[in-house]
């Protein structure tokens, strides 16, 4: 049943009472003028009439009424629920939250987003870091949206990011470095990483039970993709002296003075490691060396290649799925490129 609807007056101020898909549903006009209280009570009929010939879900005016602010407040729930928190989502969320908290849902143009790229550009932000941002707003969206929240999605469009690839490597010296300077519980986390090039989050998700003997398994749940399971053997020298060094550190002190034991490999006080980037900075500067901890994921790859590594092994190891990626990572330096010189140089003088 779809009536027409009418205004009911509550003291001063009258509210509309209509039909939506055979429910009686009243709303605040807000309204004192009865006029102004009638053209919001055709508008919100013919809302109620677009969701009954399916042209368009009607929204309840609270929910027409909803923040950006709400939204993403979700997203945030979400995340937690989840377990994916982290400190660089929990401060990236917290940025987009009080550029477009205040903004009306339903009131959000794809104007407004890209006014923001424009002001973010110019206070210096990356793009990288613009679009993680806007990645947010947009599943913010979506999510109220699939739930029924928000009747559309506004286009949100990142930017390119093509001319964006870092290209950064360590030397060995550089990163013992830096290395001597980290707090003890990072020194075995980030050689490892410096060695294997797998992902951080990985590296700081893997636990004891994913350990037999000297291999580490990582189950295809384990992964980033959740498409391969993976084995990393710690049988070289180093690998095996860090893996000896987080047997002996798995056992630790808690506030109370009892012994604990530590479910994961590279831990704090027992917990997972948490957010390292100001650790590593620290480290960095002590050092005077300039890198990114990422910068150990680019390397790894970049050595095993130049040790004559296979490609599928390598992948097999960092995690990379496609060649595209792999070859991302695989930076080539001046000397890589002053070696094949050398090479053929070598080998036309030998060929005389």
């Amino acid at each position: 049943m779809r009536g027409d609807g009418r205004l009911l007056p509550r003291g001063q101020v009258f509210w509309a009472c209509f039909m939506v898909n055979g429910k009686e549903v009243r709303e605040s006009t807000h309204e004192t003028d009865e006029t102004k209280a009638q053209k919001y009570l055709d508008e919100r009929v013919r809302a109620s009439k677009n969701d009954a010939d399916g042209l368009a879900p009607f929204i309840p005016a609270k929910a027409a009424r909803r923040s950006c602010k709400e939204l993403l407040e979700a997203v945030k729930t979400n995340l937690e629920s989840r377990g994916q928190l982290s400190a660089p989502n929990a401060s990236n969320l917290k940025a987009t939250i009080e550029y477009f908290g205040d903004v009306q849902a339903r009131a959000l143009t794809a104007k407004q987003v890209e006014e923001y790229k424009i002001t973010r550009q110019a206070k210096g932000d990356a793009k990288a870091t613009i679009n993680r941002r806007l990645q947010f707003l947009r599943r913010a969206f979506n999510l109220a949206h699939k739930d029924g929240l928000i009747a559309r999605v506004p286009r949100i469009e990142l930017l390119d990011e093509s001319d964006n690839v870092r290209e950064g490597f360590f030397e060995e010296k550089d990163f013992y470095a830096v290395h001597g300077h980290l707090p003890e519980y990072l020194k075995p986390f980030a050689e490892f990483f410096y060695l294997t090039g797998m992902r951080p989050k990985e590296i700081k998700s893997l636990r004891w039970a994913q350990v037999k003997d000297d291999v580490i398994t990582l189950r295809k749940a384990d992964t980033k993709t959740k498409k391969k399971a993976r084995q990393i053997p710690m049988r070289s020298p180093k690998l095996a002296a860090i893996l000896a060094t987080c047997r002996a550190a798995r056992s630790f002190q808690n506030p109370d003075n009892t012994i604990g034991t530590s479910e994961f490999l590279f831990h704090r006080g027992g917990r997972q490691i948490g957010d390292t980037r100001k650790s590593w900075a620290s480290a960095c500067k002590a050092a005077k060396v300039s890198a990114l901890l990422y910068d150990c994921r680019r390397t790894a790859i970049r050595n095993l290649d130049r040790a004559g590594v296979s490609r599928d092994v390598v992948k097999r190891i960092s995690g990379h799925e496609t060649d595209q990626m792999y070859t991302r990572y695989n930076i080539t330096s001046t000397e890589d490129v002053a070696a094949a010189f050398a090479k053929v140089e070598g080998g036309a003088a030998v060929a005389q």
